[in-house]
């Protein structure tokens, strides 16, 4: 009595955009979890070398400020495009507009990662200083000689993600998939209003009554 519409197949340009979300979401938590083995380091580093500056107790409290911050940012910016992905592998067409609003913001501030450590070394504030500059390199001697390498290196990474996630999901393949007709039960040759109940049966005629003879 009833057929189900089959399913759009989806794109491979769609299908690899899902998992660059995926992946660049993993990126994001991995940027997110970095810094904090060192956080605490760093925080005192900065309150000891921060303190005989002008306002280097405001400065101290920033950067330890900033890098836990950072992280939250990062791990709901994880959460968020992990979410993007399934949803843009369903054909959410409301999804992909929003990881385009998103992925272009991203793609934006991909390089804050560069401000906040700018922020975070104490910059901004007489930074060219010789105090300033010599406790911007005590801030950052509490971090490893690979810290800064290996996060640049990630956050170049989930940019150029981000990218061509933008550019996979505005490709014309994408197109017919996010914007499909909705799928669902078709009712064909029903004689009848199909209301999920079949009909009453049909009430047989009576039969004339019969002459008086």
């Amino acid at each position: 009595m009833s057929e189900i519409a089959p399913a759009a197949r989806r794109p491979a340009a769609v299908t690899a955009a899902g998992f660059l979300l995926f992946g660049t979401a993993v990126l994001a938590v991995v940027i997110a979890l970095l810094p904090l083995p060192y956080a605490g380091a760093a925080s005192t580093a900065a309150k000891s070398a921060y303190a005989k500056i002008e306002n280097g107790d405001g400065i101290a409290t920033a950067v330890s400020a900033t890098i836990y911050v950072t992280v939250l940012i990062f791990i709901l910016a994880g959460i968020t495009l992990a979410i993007f992905g399934v949803f843009n592998l369903r054909g959410s067409n409301g999804v992909r507009i929003a990881t385009w609003v998103v992925g272009g913001v991203g793609v934006l501030c991909c390089g804050s990662s560069v401000l906040i450590g700018r922020l975070a070394s104490g910059l901004g504030q007489n930074a060219n200083t010789p105090d300033m500059q010599a406790a911007q390199k005590q801030v950052q001697a509490a971090y490893p000689s690979w810290y800064a390498g290996v996060q640049a290196g990630l956050t170049i990474v989930a940019l150029l993600a981000l990218i061509a996630v933008i550019i996979l999901l505005a490709l014309p393949a994408a197109n017919g998939y996010f914007r499909r007709p909705k799928t669902g039960v078709a009712e064909v040759g029903l004689p009848y209003p199909y209301s999920g109940e079949p009909p009453l049966p049909p009430v047989p005629p009576v039969p004339p009554a019969q002459r008086d003879e």
